[in-house]
């Protein structure tokens, strides 16, 4: 062998032995774990490069998030093998605790964007909730909430730590708008409040009154109260069908008023006293409770506005004050309070009744009936097994006796009650309401019916102070264990009173018992006339 070629091999032997060296005493390498580089959110994301970056959201807006990585071990474990998950956890700016929509948790789950080397960019979005405005105002921090990060390479987990590059901090900001410009004195002040949850709101305008909202309100749209709420001289009104968040119960004050005793008016008609509940008045200033919003204003009191007020008395006002007395009783009028009917004896229902105020005046009323108890037929049939007692359960039946009347007459129906369910005495709760040609209830009135198993009677009501009109008696059946309704009406007619006998006028003179006679007469008078007229021409003409 040519000594060149042994010494070209001995050369070769000696440069690669201390590689083969190096593999044969080699150990594996260990897998580092991921790095979190960065994370930032955005308000509008377009692509890994391309984004707003934003701090600040708001109500049902999207929250996108970028999160940055990166793997020691190359491009290979972070982008096929790894991945990243993300929580929200509430910030003080030192503590960080748990935020109960998002868990305890690294539930949301980010997607791979793009990546070379060992670098990787993820992305993830969610929506804000408008229920996290509850923290709105309650931490003196810019940070009401943090995101977290979790990235795994698939052996190894790392989580972001407490420092801010790990991290994202954002708050909620309150998209809505509320302006209170054109009103004074006590009005909130919103802007050192959460206008969703805004309690014992204050709308004023210090020359004509205000409006103090006693159940909170949510604001949900922007608002600019000065179109929304007209507070003026004796007038306010809440736009409540464009914006029913403000259609809530308040305490409303009118103020510079002039009346001696004003009354309270909603849509320009006597409000209601289920809507609204006079306070005070004292030195001009009116002040009411109302349930709900349309508009409101003020007025004196008058005759027929439905409230005793102003002056007025059984003598000045009979449709407010009632009817005076014909003689003593001071003037005034009551109401009768009575005991529940006894059960029917006899055929007779008797019950004790006393007036309201000893002393004044109130017209007469039941304190016995006609009654009659319907015994069960005796059958000749052999008696069953008695089947499993039946529940109570009544049926009620109401029949008019006149269907016109005259206002000065008295409204008299027949009632029927059966008892078609469990035998046995049950006190029931009769309601009797008439309403107009409107359906307003312009007569109510409760009473207590013993029944056990069949009652009839005649129930009588007052209906002097309705006008002429179409009206209808309702009669409401309620009693303990009560699953189905009860209920019977009918319809009647009130017609304008004739003038009492012998008052029928003619000429300014009340003369005749009716119009039939007038016309007799004055047909006996025409008649008379005639034949006069024709005796004097008779008589002239026999003169010439």
């Amino acid at each position: 062998m040519p000594i060149g070629f042994v010494i070209i091999a001995m050369l070769f032997l000696v440069a690669v032995a201390p590689v083969y060296g190096n593999v044969a005493s080699s150990t594996s390498i260990t897998n580092v774990a991921p790095a979190i580089r960065s994370v930032t959110t955005y308000s509008n994301y377009t692509n890994c490069t391309n984004n707003t970056p934003n701090s600040t959201f708001g109500p049902n807006t999207t929250v996108f998030i970028q999160v940055n990585v990166s793997d020691a071990n190359e491009h290979f474990d972070i982008t096929d093998n790894g991945y990243v998950k993300i929580k929200i956890v509430l910030f003080n700016g030192t503590t960080e605790s748990n935020f109960t929509r998002f868990g305890t948790n690294y539930s949301l789950s980010a997607t791979f964007e793009s990546g070379h080397d060992i670098y990787a960019t993820y992305k993830a979005q969610f929506n804000m909730s408008s229920s996290d405005a509850t923290r709105l105002g309650a931490q003196p921090y810019a940070g009401y909430y943090r995101i977290k990060v979790s990235v795994s390479d698939g052996t190894n987990v790392t989580t972001s730590n407490i420092s801010a590059s790990q991290n994202a901090d954002y708050t909620y900001s309150n998209s809505t708008s509320v302006t209170t410009a054109g009103f004074d004195g006590s009005t909130t002040d919103l802007s050192a409040v959460d206008i969703h949850n805004v309690t014992n709101l204050v709308v004023e305008k210090s020359a004509y009154g205000k409006i103090n909202f006693t159940s909170a309100v949510n604001f949900t749209q922007n608002v600019n109260l000065s179109l929304a709420v007209n507070v003026s001289s004796n007038f306010i009104s809440v736009d409540s069908s464009t914006y029913p968040e403000l259609n809530k119960s308040a305490a409303i004050s009118f103020y510079n008023l002039t009346f001696s005793d004003p009354i309270i008016l909603r849509n320009g008609a006597v409000c209601s006293s289920s809507v609204c509940t006079r306070i005070s008045y004292t030195g001009g200033t009116l002040v009411f409770n109302v349930t709900g919003f349309s508009n409101y204003s003020s007025a004196e009191a008058y005759c027929g506005d439905g409230s005793c007020n102003g002056g007025e008395s059984c003598s000045s006002c009979a449709a407010d004050c009632g009817i005076c007395e014909s003689s003593g009783g001071g003037g005034c009028y009551t109401n009768w309070t009575c005991t529940a009917w006894s059960t029917c004896a006899g055929g007779t229902q008797t019950r004790t009744c006393s007036k309201v105020i000893s002393y004044c005046y109130a017209k007469q009323t039941e304190t016995a009936r006609n009654c009659s108890v319907e015994q069960p037929a005796v059958s000749n049939v052999t008696e069953q097994p008695a089947a499993p007692a039946a529940a109570v359960l009544f049926d009620i039946d109401l029949k008019i006796t006149k269907g016109e009347i005259f206002s000065s007459e008295t409204l008299s129906a027949v009632v029927s009650l059966t008892n078609i369910g469990k035998a046995g005495k049950v006190d029931a709760n009769l309601d009797y309401v008439v309403t107009d040609a409107n359906g307003n209830i312009v007569y109510s009135e409760t009473e207590i019916v013993p029944v056990e198993t069949q009652m009839q009677f005649v129930k009588e009501f007052d209906v002097s102070q309705l006008g002429a009109g179409r009206y209808s008696l309702t009669a409401d059946l309620q009693y303990p264990g009560q699953k189905e309704p009860a209920q019977s009406a009918d319809v009647f007619v009130v017609k304008a009173s004739p003038s009492p006998a012998g008052t029928w006028p003619v000429g300014g003179f009340a003369i005749f018992a009716d119009e039939k006679e007038a016309v007799i007469f004055a047909i006996f008078a025409i008649i008379v006339i005639a034949y006069t007229a024709i005796r004097m021409r008779s008589k002239k003409a026999k003169a010439q």
